[in-house]
Parts: C-alpha cells; sequence; structure tokens
C-alpha cells in the first residue's frame, strides 16, 4: 500500500477522474475503503489538496450509477466522507468486522482526550480499549446509520452481486439547472495580457534567455545571444492551455507534438525519446531562482527512506542481518497511526542510520543496505 493508504492531491485527482470516467458511461462503482486520511504537509498544501480533494467528493456525490461501498479497515475523518459515504449519495455501505470507522484513530484520539494519563501506560491502553469499543467498532457505525450492515469477508462478493442487481433500474432526480460548478484546473477565458517580454528558460539546469511576443495569431519566440543581441523570430502556433496533456502545434510551418506533465515551479516535456524539466522564469524570478540550493533526487535502490513525517517507534532489524522480502524493517508512527515499512527485495543491512524515538521528516534515512 502506498504512503499506508493516505490520499493525496495526486490520489484524489485521480479517482476523482476515474468516478466520473464510470458515471459518464454508466458504469456501477464499488469502493472498497481502507484510508487513514489527508495526507498532511505543506507539499501537498501547494499542491492544491484541499481543491482535489473537493472533486472526488464532487465527483462521488454527482454519480447517477449504483454506489456500493465495503469498509475492509480504517475510515477516519474527512477521508471516510469522500470515499463513497452515505452522506455523500452511496447507495449501499457495508464493512467488515475489521473495519474501524470514527475522526481518527483510538491512539491519537485518546492522547489528545486523555492527555494527563500518557505517562500511565496502563490507563491509556483502558482508554483505548474503551474508546475502539465506544467509538471504532463498525456495530456502532451501523446503529447510528453510517453503513447498512456488517458483513463478513467470505460474503462480500455475493452481497456485492446482490446490492447490484438491486440497484439495476435506479434513477436518481436532480434539480434543473444550467451546470454544475466542479473545482478545477484550467484557462480561463478573458483579454490578452501583455507581459513582460523578456524571458529566462531553463531546460533543467541550462539557462537560455529569450524574447516573447505575441505576432497575431502566433508567439515569436527570439533567442538572445550573451551580447544582449536578439536573433531571428520563430513562430509557434497551437491551441493548447495549461491542463492539456499533449502540445500540438506548428513551430516555422513544422508540425510538432510534445507531452506535457507539470512538476513543481515547472513542466516536464517529453519529445522523440527525450525527456526533460523545463522552468520559464521572468528575469527578476530568475535572479531568484539563481540562488535557490540544487537538491537532487535520493536514489532509494538501496535504502530505506521514511516515507511520510513521523516518529520512529522501533527498528526491526540490526547491522549486518540478512533480510528477506515482505520482512519487517521498522516501525514508523504518522498521522497518530503506526506503519510497519518492509523490505521489497532479499539484502543484507549496512548501516541503521535512525534509532528508536527520532522523529525525522519525509524522505529520510532510516537504514542502508549493502
Amino acid at each position: 500500500m502506498v504512503l499506508a493508504g493516505v490520499l493525496d492531491s495526486d490520489a484524489s485527482r485521480k479517482a476523482a477522474r476515474f468516478v466520473r470516467f464510470c458515471d459518464s458511461f454508466n458504469i456501477p462503482i464499488v469502493t472498497f475503503v481502507d484510508v487513514p486520511g489527508f495526507l498532511p504537509g505543506t507539499s501537498q498544501e501547494y499542491g492544491g489538496l484541499i481543491k482535489h480533494g473537493a472533486k472526488l467528493l464532487f465527483a462521488y456525490s454527482q454519480c447517477a450509477v449504483p454506489l456500493v461501498t465495503v469498509i475492509t479497515r480504517k475510515a477516519y475523518g474527512g477521508a471516510f466522507d469522500v470515499m463513497a459515504s452515505k452522506e455523500i449519495g452511496a447507495d449501499m455501505n457495508y464493512a467488515w468486522p475489521t473495519a474501524q470507522i470514527a475522526v481518527m484513530g483510538a491512539k491519537g484520539a485518546v492522547e489528545i482526550i486523555f492527555r494527563s494519563d500518557i505517562g500511565d501506560p496502563d490507563k491509556i491502553a483502558a482508554r483505548s480499549k474503551e474508546y475502539e469499543d465506544r467509538f471504532l467498532s463498525p456495530f456502532v457505525a451501523a446503529e447510528r446509520g453510517y453503513i447498512d450492515d456488517v458483513i463478513m469477508p467470505h460474503a462480500t462478493r455475493r452481497r456485492i452481486a446482490r446490492a447490484l442487481a438491486m440497484l439495476g433500474d435506479k434513477k436518481m432526480e436532480v434539480p434543473a439547472k444550467k451546470h454544475d460548478n466542479m473545482p478545477f484546473s484550467g484557462q480561463l477565458g478573458g483579454r490578452i495580457v501583455q507581459r513582460e517580454r523578456r524571458r529566462a528558460v531553463w531546460l533543467d539546469r541550462q539557462e537560455i534567455p529569450l524574447e516573447v511576443a505575441r505576432e497575431g495569431d502566433a508567439i515569436a519566440i527570439r533567442f538572445v545571444d550573451a551580447d544582449g543581441k536578439v536573433g531571428k523570430a520563430h513562430l509557434l502556433q497551437s491551441a493548447w492551455k495549461p491542463g492539456d496533456p499533449v502540445w500540438q502545434g506548428t513551430i516555422d510551418d513544422h508540425l510538432v507534438a510534445v507531452q506535457v506533465r507539470p512538476i513543481a515551479n515547472g513542466i516536464r516535456l517529453a519529445h522523440q525519446g527525450v525527456e526533460v524539466p523545463v522552468y520559464v522564469w521572468t528575469e527578476a524570478e530568475a535572479t531568484s531562482a539563481r540562488l535557490m540550493p540544487v537538491t537532487t533526487a535520493a536514489d532509494t535502490g538501496k535504502k530505506l527512506l521514511c516515507p511520510m513525517p513521523g516518529l520512529i517507534v522501533s527498528i526491526a532489524v540490526t547491522e549486518g542481518q540478512e533480510v528477506k522480502a515482505g520482512e519487517a524493517l521498522a516501525v514508523v508512527e504518522a498521522m497518530k497511526m503506526q506503519n510497519v515499512l518492509r523490505a521489497e527485495q532479499d539484502g543484507a543491512v549496512k548501516k541503521i542510520h535512525a534509532s528508536a524515538g527520532a522523529t525525522l521528516a519525509i524522505d529520510a534515512l532510516i537504514l542502508e543496505f549493502s
């Protein structure tokens, strides 16, 4: 499971797109839920987590096809709401006996509510058991109407089939209106704004100065040499807008198609097997960007990195120990939940860089393999 099952901006956007696709072609949706929450952090906030999470909520709430939900394990907080809950219109909601439905997990809730008892493990354990019985149990959720029934795992296929058969002629009445107001990313229409002509384009870290101007229906690009002299114009014409996955148009009357993927502060272009990150700055922005330190992606081939900000609860291996694929390496507590990190392949532990009780940032090094 990626990131212990939490929802981030990419996962929310991908899921919303899938739900709307199914609804467009009248395909019933069966949702299996094991989600402890939304991924916290400033990177997610800058990445539009609230906006993309709202897209998933919006997509489910607009569905007119049969919606069947099965909660297998964790369903906490806002993530429970957006994952086809009854509150947003799901038709049938089931839960396994192992399901946990609450605002947050028992450990995190107890440490907040009974903060004065944190130093007494026995009291914390008793409070956690009480919280699990009173709030986390799926039977409590069923009693309060959040789910329709608690089912055994071996009966899941039969109950889903029965629910879909019952919902085969589902009809949904919606209010008469012109359009919805879904959160979206894209280019809005409007007047043409005259912008600064000089730009600094970075292909990775190679800087290319140029001038950009509109000439009729085309955009004229002129390269600027080291002496400040402006070269001849190259004309670009395209109907591309931000958000489109492919730039297709003409450059000096030659047809060109380039794959476009957004990255932080720029885009990644792919053309004929060559892929490169591209950043476009104004001259003032480029001056600031040159002062930023260069960071390289971590080599994770022989390293175990912390998947999210959290606390190291325990290290399950020692230096020099041989480990097998799937064997537990460490336990990280994040979002008040403990996540077991396991080996992806056979190997030997070379060096351990973290210890139990340490608080690590995302991608911090925990241990290395030989």
